[in-house]
């Protein structure tokens, strides 16, 4: 059942690469330890966004009696449907009915490698304030 939530996550991820490196082609890249060729980014793409679009075609015999034969896609697409849920409560709705809000930090790991932090910060400092003083006022909200 996962598979489908899976391959509609892959798709997505996929087509954001093909965005990310056309917004950046202009800017000079200093970090290529990540890199993938453009070969197989397509070639994912692509079996990603078949395996999204095939279960949606009916089997030439039709339907095992008492079962749909895309069952399994609408709990997929369920899954998907729960999780975002559960991230635009968390980032969006409790932040504004509580006191606090959620504030990006850039870290730069070993090696070089860049990655985004996520920090819960008091709305009544403001950020310029919180942020010149010590980490103290800002409580990580993910680790790793």
């Amino acid at each position: 059942m996962h598979s489908y939530a899976t391959n509609i996550f892959g798709t997505l991820v996929a087509m954001g690469v093909y965005t990310l490196r056309a917004q950046l082609s202009a800017a000079p890249s200093k970090i290529d330890v990540f890199r993938a060729s453009s070969v197989s980014v397509f070639i994912y793409t692509a079996k990603s966004l078949l395996s999204v679009v095939m279960p949606w075609i009916p089997p030439s015999g039709g339907s095992p009696p008492g079962t749909w034969y895309a069952t399994y896609c609408l709990a997929g697409i369920g899954i998907i449907t729960i999780g975002f849920i559960y991230h635009s409560t968390w980032m969006w709705i409790l932040p504004r009915l509580g006191s606090y809000e959620i504030v990006q930090e850039t870290v730069v790991l070993g090696g070089g490698a860049i990655t985004n932090a996520f920090k819960k910060l008091p709305k009544k400092i403001e950020m310029k304030d919180a942020l010149s003083r010590d980490n103290e006022a800002l409580e990580p909200l993910l680790s790793g």
